[in-house]
This record gives structure tokens, sequence and C-alpha cells, in this order.
């Protein structure tokens, strides 16, 4: 698991530079039909830009989320977990030091990924659909085996 969480940290990584270079700022690229979009923005703050301009304050709770992670990843290889907890946890780990370092150097994580839905477009990167994916994974094997006990 913990090569799944390094693929999922390289390729975020990896995407954000590649993309960084390649698009504009703010100016949408359409895949397809259109319904998604490669669109550059610098996010200074947490998932859709909540806490920007409370640099302290987001770095703070990243610190915090991002150890809560770690002990998440660690109980779920240090025992019997369920394969889908474990790589629950790699998704996690591997998407949450994605934004982390990003947050760190340079200063934003680079946003590219558009879904147009009316006229509100979320944009976000290959950690956060690592991070919901991960999250996803957890609730769904939870409530999959509510009276199996905790989850790690």
């Amino acid at each position: 698991m913990y090569l799944v969480a390094l693929a999922v940290l390289a390729a975020d990584l990896a995407s954000k530079k590649i993309l960084d270079k390649k698009l504009s700022l703010n100016k949408e690229v359409p895949i397809g039909k259109g319904t998604v979009c490669l669109k550059k923005v610098y996010n200074r703050g947490a998932a859709f830009g909540f806490l920007t301009g409370y640099p302290v304050l987001l770095s703070l709770l990243s610190s915090l989320a991002f150890g809560n992670v770690l002990v998440i990843f660690k109980r779920t290889m240090g025992n019997n977990s369920h394969i889908v907890h474990r790589l629950a946890a790699a998704f996690l780990l591997g998407g949450s030091m994605g934004n982390m370092l990003s947050r760190c150097h340079p200063g934003y994580v680079v946003d590219f990924l558009c879904i147009k839905f009316k006229k509100k477009a979320p944009i976000f990167n290959i950690a956060d659909i690592f991070i919901a994916l991960g999250t996803v994974l957890l609730f769904f094997k939870k409530n999959k085996t509510q009276n199996a006990g905790p989850i790690f």
C-alpha cells in the first residue's frame, strides 16, 4: 500500500507540474463535448477555495488533517484491516501529501480539472480525486459492515 500512496503522490505532483506549464491561467480547454474541461487556477485555500486569506489557520488545520491521515494509514497497515480500508488509507495519504507539499511550495495548489454543472464548475486535481475516493471507500465499507465494529 505504500507504493499505492507513492503512485498517487507521483501522479498528482507530475500532473500539477505539467499542466501548470502547459495551461494558461483561468483559460478553459474543453475535453470532448465540453462538460469536462481543463482550467488552471491557483488555489491558496482548501477545497473550493475555503479558508483563502487565512494561511495560518489553513496550515494548522491541514497539519491536523494530515496527522490524522497518517494515524489512519499506520493503523490500517499495522493490523488485519480489510483491503478496502488499506486502499482507502493509501489514497488518502497520497492525495493529502500531494496537496500539502504544493501548499508548502509553491504556496498554492494547482487545480485544473473542471466539470461543468449548469453555471457552477468545481475545479480540482488528482489529489482531490483520490482524497474523495478514499473517503467514499471508507464510508462505503463501514456502512456495508455496520456491525463489524470500528474501521481501524
